[in-house]
């Protein structure tokens, strides 16, 4: 009844319970944090209990009923992602994929330097997309009725996954802003010779 295996299954058990219940605390711990993104800035207020942000741009257009150009359908609309970054914390900078020595150069150049202040801050001005915009279809050309949106997903090392808020939730605040004005896909270039 008191073997050593017992005594070494009583001992897992209660590391891992120990363990289980730290998480637990430091997930809600996340919740406490307040989150005020807005559009120019995405910013979370505690770097030290974040991994890293996830901020993407999507273009989003409704879809056309089939045989009708004109009219969209009623429920459905097309996004694609056009733009996408991660800001890592500080703290999560030795997850970058270099070597050892690189490593070593990057800590020594960092001693005693404070973190940039602009760290997390993107300034876009006539960005190229990352991501060609495609649909099964074939036909993109001439879409109207077209917004860019700004997506983030706060992925923390314990908690939450957090995507899109679109309303408040105690100390998080929801995105203002980061929805485009309408326009519409220009048509296709055609080359010369060749008929419409």
């Amino acid at each position: 009844m008191y073997s050593s295996l017992v005594r070494a299954q009583n001992t897992f058990g209660f590391f891992t319970t120990v363990a289980g219940f730290l998480a637990l605390v430091i997930a809600l711990s996340d919740l406490i944090a307040p989150r005020t993104p807005s559009v120019g800035t995405i910013k979370t207020t505690n770097v030290q209990v974040t991994k890293q942000v996830f901020v993407y741009v999507t273009a989003e257009w409704p879809s056309v009923q089939p045989g009708h150009a004109s009219s969209p359908s009623s429920n459905a609309t097309n996004q694609a992602v056009i733009w996408d970054t991660i800001i890592t914390s500080p703290s999560a900078d030795h997850l970058q994929n270099i070597g050892p020595i690189a490593m070593k150069k990057l800590r020594k150049s960092a001693e005693g330097k404070s973190i940039d202040p602009s760290r997390g801050l993107l300034r876009l001005k006539n960005q190229k997309p990352k991501y060609q915009i495609t649909h099964p279809s074939g036909r993109i050309a001439e879409a109207k009725d077209v917004t860019l949106r700004l997506h983030y997903n706060v992925q923390p090392w314990v908690g939450i996954l957090t995507w899109n808020q679109d309303r408040d939730y105690g100390l998080w605040e929801r995105l203002k802003g980061g929805v485009s004005k309408k326009f519409a896909l220009p048509a296709l270039k055609k080359k010369e010779g060749q008929k419409a």
